[in-house]
């Protein structure tokens, strides 16, 4: 369970790394959750609205692709488990007991909101494409189960299936034309949705725990579970849609083998990889030059910055400065929102 007065100590590593570019976003705006409350920021402008949630108490959310849905966990009370830290004694910890609300911020109205049974805890996990989200059911220790809540409301009870067999978020290129998806057998295909034609791109004995293509459509990248006689391996795959080679460009010890995510800078040339333990891995595709953070939630503004969290606060990264400053106290989570 998360602990909602649970601190992360994080530090940053700097590498020299040339990753500047010139900057081609502006008037980019970025919701956070601060102190229980979502929030707008206009970077541009440096403009805060809060958003009207009906004055929802809330502690994770999760915007759609398409930004039009926003899922969030609403806090109905806390309640306090207890952990044991020896054989004797435990600990109690304040942890939210939330439903799962789905919101159109087109239309500003609530969905649905799915209400926990007694004892249960519900915790949002992802986006699905842009109309289905993946929730789990929890207890205080273990996993009740997985289910997909569509924007129609309506619910889909998957069981303890494990990850592997849970259906894949579709991935779409910036411009819509091209979509990744991952089928039942653990292949990975692309569909041109200009030709309406379907491409195997690989098919893997292990698990595909993240993939994702650049927004010039030139790069394809895929992250799965390597299991050696020398450990296990986070391994990170390459296709150039350029002459067609795949190549290698992450393969390091692993840190665990939860979901690890994939995104790429806006000028295409840098993906970030997010790990356990708070690990973000900047890395270049084609030069492999590298740069190590401690922190989790990247939210890429440009082509010279992102944003992520450590301990409890909000900062930003420069590559032209290679420094990173303050940049929101108490922002939990930040998603960008255009």
């Amino acid at each position: 369970m998360r602990n909602i007065l649970s601190v992360i100590w994080c530090c940053f590593i700097i590498v020299n790394l040339d990753f500047s570019a010139k900057s081609k976003n502006e008037g980019t705006q970025v919701i956070y959750l601060s102190n229980c409350m979502l929030y707008c920021y206009d970077i541009s402008k440096k403009i805060t609205d809060r958003l009207s949630l009906n004055n929802d108490t809330i502690d994770n959310f999760s915007v759609s692709p398409s930004k039009r849905y926003l899922a969030y966990e609403r806090v109905l009370k806390y309640v306090d488990l207890y952990y044991e830290i020896d054989e004797e004694d435990e600990i109690p910890t304040k942890t939210p007991y939330c439903s799962i609300v789905i919101f159109d911020l087109t239309e500003h109205k609530k969905i649905k909101e799915v209400f926990p049974k007694d004892d249960e805890f519900l915790r949002i996990s992802k986006w699905i494409g842009d109309k289905q989200l993946l929730y789990r059911s929890e207890e205080q220790y273990s996993l009740n189960g997985w289910l997909i809540l569509n924007t129609k409301g309506v619910i889909k009870d998957l069981g303890m299936d494990d990850l592997s067999t849970i259906p894949k978020s579709t991935v779409y290129s910036r411009d819509g034309s091209v979509k990744l998806y991952v089928d039942q057998s653990n292949t990975l295909h692309m569909i041109n949705l200009n030709l309406n034609n379907d491409t195997e791109l690989c098919n893997s004995p292990n698990t595909l725990y993240d993939y994702n293509i650049s927004s010039d459509k030139e790069s394809i990248v895929w992250f799965e579970i390597i299991d050696s006689e020398n450990g296990t391996i986070d391994r990170i795959s390459r296709l150039s849609q350029v002459d067609l080679k795949q190549t290698v460009i992450y393969n390091e010890k692993a840190l665990g083998k939860k979901e690890k995510c994939i995104g790429f800078s806006p000028n295409d040339s840098i993906i970030s990889i997010e790990l356990e333990e708070n690990v973000i891995i900047l890395l270049n595709i084609f030069t492999k030059e590298r740069l190590r953070i401690n922190g989790y939630d990247v939210c890429w503004i440009d082509d010279n910055s992102f944003l992520y969290n450590k301990e409890s606060d909000l900062f930003l990264y420069n590559f032209k400065e290679k420094s990173d400053k303050l940049f929101l106290k108490d922002a939990k989570k930040t998603e960008r929102f255009n």
